[in-house]
C-alpha cells in the first residue's frame, strides 16, 4: 500500500472499531489493518491479487469509459493477503469466483476462519455471522 495514502485514510478511520471488506476489499482490509492497527473481518477475500488479475491483462475501459491498461508491473505490485490474529475471515464454501477450500487451508491455522456451507461470492450468511463478529470484537485485545 502507498503509505501516503494510508496516512490520509488513517485520519478518517480513527473513530472506527472494525474494518470489513469483501473479495478485493477483504484483501485490502488485511493490509490496511497492519498499517493502522484496527481489527478486520475479511469476507470471501482474494488471497493472491496477482493470480486473480492476471486474467485481466490488457486494455480495458473504466466505469466512465476511459481506457486503462492493466500491466504485469501493476499486477506484480500487489502483495498477498496478510493473515493476522487481528483479523477474522468468513467464507461461503460455494463461492463461484474464489477457491474457498484453498483459502481455508491457507489461513485456518494462523487466524480465526468461519466457514458456511453453500452460499456464493456475494456471501449469503451475514445474518449468521453477526454474532461471530460481535464475539470477535468483544474478545479483541484493544490497547
Amino acid at each position: 500500500m502507498n503509505h501516503d495514502n494510508v496516512a490520509d485514510v488513517q485520519r478518517y478511520l480513527e473513530g472506527i472499531d472494525l474494518l470489513v471488506g469483501t473479495s478485493m476489499g477483504g484483501f485490502l482490509v488485511s493490509r490496511l489493518s497492519a498499517d493502522i492497527g484496527k481489527p478486520y473481518v475479511a469476507i470471501n477475500p482474494v488471497m493472491d491479487v496477482a493470480a486473480t488479475l492476471n486474467k485481466l491483462l490488457g486494455t480495458h475501459q473504466d466505469h466512465f469509459g476511459r481506457p486503462f491498461t492493466l500491466t504485469d508491473q501493476v499486477i506484480g505490485s500487489y502483495p498477498g493477503f496478510l493473515p493476522s490474529r487481528h483479523g477474522m475471515v468468513l467464507l461461503d464454501m460455494a463461492d463461484e469466483v474464489l477457491d474457498s477450500a484453498a483459502t481455508y487451508e491457507r489461513l485456518h491455522q494462523q487466524m480465526t476462519v468461519h466457514v458456511f456451507e453453500g452460499g456464493n461470492h456475494r456471501f449469503m450468511h451475514m445474518h449468521e455471522s453477526l454474532p461471530l463478529i460481535g464475539g470477535f470484537l468483544d474478545d479483541y485485545p484493544y490497547s
